[in-house]
């Protein structure tokens, strides 16, 4: 976020939008300012028109509370579904940076964390991939296991380790950072072992949905 004279910018890479949120005081109706733009992943509906996803923000003035909603169209649904939504404090600092280890420690184990992943948007293509390993379903003794990685295409469709279907997005998301395949699954790997050094033998983790969107 960037402040400015009366108004906020957002650029949230994460929330991947396509143009950049702008926020002015002046544009505020009985205290609150709303934006909003179109993101990725750039979906299309079955009778093939365009459903890009979209990013909105509204802005408490007097509260100085902010909030970001991201929503996708989902084809299974033929609707738009909020994905994501965080609400910041725009008062509240991170006491340092980097952030003090306790508390990035707290932040890795929360228990609603269910997975990892990585995501990546192919700037030629304009698709979108993802990468995700989900924790539940299975012995802990193999949460570092590849084989129980998933992948998601432009669309949501899920696909399992060892399809071709799998195989594509694979593709996809290594070209998109110029690595490889096997340099993808390995950086998420590696995350898992890593997580699974910390988190407590008995952490119980949400479901994770890996169904189509």
């Amino acid at each position: 976020m960037y402040f400015g004279e009366g108004e906020i910018t957002v650029l949230d890479p994460y929330l991947p939008h396509l143009e950049p949120l702008r926020l002015r005081r002046a544009d505020a109706v009985s205290g609150t300012v709303r934006a909003g733009t179109d993101a990725y992943p750039l979906r299309v509906r079955a009778d093939g028109t365009p459903a890009p996803s979209r990013l909105s923000a509204t802005w408490w003035v007097g509260d100085g509370v902010f909030l970001l909603e991201y929503s996708r169209y989902s084809p299974r649904r033929s609707a738009m579904v909020t994905h994501r939504a965080f609400t910041f404090h725009l008062g509240t600092e991170l006491p340092a940076f980097p952030v003090p280890s306790g508390f990035a420690r707290r932040l890795l184990l929360e228990p609603m964390q269910n997975n990892l992943s990585i995501r990546a948007l192919h700037r030629k293509e304009l698709k979108m991939g993802e990468l995700v390993l989900p924790f539940g379903g299975r012995p802990r003794d193999q949460l570092v296991d590849p084989a129980f990685l998933i992948a998601k295409d432009n669309q949501g469709r899920v696909s399992r380790a060892g399809t071709p279907a799998f195989d594509r997005v694979l593709e996809l998301i290594a070209d998109a950072v110029n690595g490889t395949p096997a340099e993808v699954t390995e950086f998420v790997m590696d995350a898992a072992a890593i997580y699974h050094r910390v988190v407590p033998l008995d952490q119980k983790w949400p479901e994770y949905s890996a169904e189509d969107e």
